[in-house]
């Protein structure tokens, strides 16, 4: 009694003191509530911690790591929200954990401090790009990303599951070229972004035709005409600029072409893309000669070292003495792997 007294208060002295003792047990005994057997286990502490933290929803079957690997996004995309759930994302009021002294308050809206939670769904860019993209869908209130996201993935459409991980980043990706392009993105443009990238992501989802997903270059048949393209974005210089290179059956440069373009260009557009690829489809259509296939960067060496010296040469056709060093190498390297 006197023990209890010198080192617990008042309150703590009543509540050990009416604690009820079960006759017959030599000693007290320590269990543990979140397993069958009573006995400790690092799993049930990590299932528990994960309940806690909101990645986890009671009497679900799936854990949110689970739903999040499953989501049809861009790995960059799902990296991205990876690192939000795991509190791990370089917002403001993170890096004042980290004794980084830095204005905490949102640099988007300026009202309130940026949290995770603020940066992708609360601030007023944010909630006006889910607003547009994901129309008549109801986010609610949630008080952390995490239970945030698990209840989109839980409640949410199919569309909505595929479409939010690429929408994240995009709100994301927008909020770091504001703080440290100091370029503001408008919320139609993460709308225009956001189309395009599902576009893109569903495509190179689909099963791939036979010579699809190719990841080493071989020299075409005798008598055909293998012609590799590839592209490449000067943000710096406002471009985009594509090279083109067509080898024979013996692997040699039959022709090469650059085409550079200005993103910005005043120049009014004849057609909607849609319309252009429609054309394209129309063109292979008629002839069967031809056969197109998606292939891997490492298959694409060549092509991709033109379109990235493009700026330097732009809109010029290129045979075997006037190639350019460096795509030259890449040809001899094709040739002899």
């Amino acid at each position: 009694m006197e023990i209890i007294r010198d080192m617990f208060t008042e309150r703590d002295q009543n509540c050990i003191l009416n604690m009820q003792v079960e006759e017959g047990l030599d000693r007290d005994v320590v269990y543990w509530s979140k397993e069958n057997t009573c006995v400790y286990s690092v799993k049930s502490a990590y299932n528990l911690l994960q309940v806690m933290k909101g990645y986890v929803v009671p009497g679900d079957d799936e854990s949110i790591w689970r739903k999040l690997w499953k989501i049809k996004a861009p790995p960059k995309a799902l990296n991205m929200v990876w690192r939000a759930l795991s509190n791990n994302l370089p917002t403001i009021v993170q890096l004042r954990g980290k004794q980084v002294q830095v204005n905490q308050i949102c640099p988007i809206c300026q009202e309130y401090d940026e949290t995770i939670l603020h940066s992708i769904i609360s601030c007023k860019f944010a909630s006006s790009c889910r607003t547009i993209v994901f129309a008549g869908y109801r986010m609610g209130e949630h008080n952390s990303f995490a239970n945030w996201f698990n209840t989109v993935l839980s409640s949410g459409s199919q569309t909505t599951k595929e479409e939010i991980g690429s929408v994240c980043w995009l709100i994301w990706r927008a909020r770091n070229k504001f703080v440290w392009n100091r370029k503001a993105t408008s919320v139609n443009r993460v709308v225009q972004l956001k189309a395009a990238q599902v576009m893109s992501t569903s495509a190179l989802l689909q099963p791939g035709y036979v010579g699809d997903g190719a990841v080493i270059w071989v020299k075409p048949q005798r008598d055909t005409i293998k012609v590799t393209v590839d592209a490449a974005v000067f943000e710096d210089r406002e471009e985009v600029a594509i090279g083109l290179v067509a080898r024979d059956y013996t692997g040699d440069l039959v022709h090469a072409h650059t085409r550079v373009f200005k993103v910005r260009s005043r120049v009014q557009m004849r057609s909607p893309s849609g319309q252009v690829i429609e054309s394209c489809r129309r063109i292979l259509r008629r002839r069967n000669n031809i056969v197109l296939h998606f292939i891997n960067r490492s298959t694409n060496n060549v092509a991709h070292q033109l379109a990235r010296v493009a700026y330097l040469y732009p809109d010029r056709n290129f045979d075997r003495e006037s190639i350019p060093i460096e795509v030259m190498n890449c040809i001899v390297g094709d040739c002899y792997n």
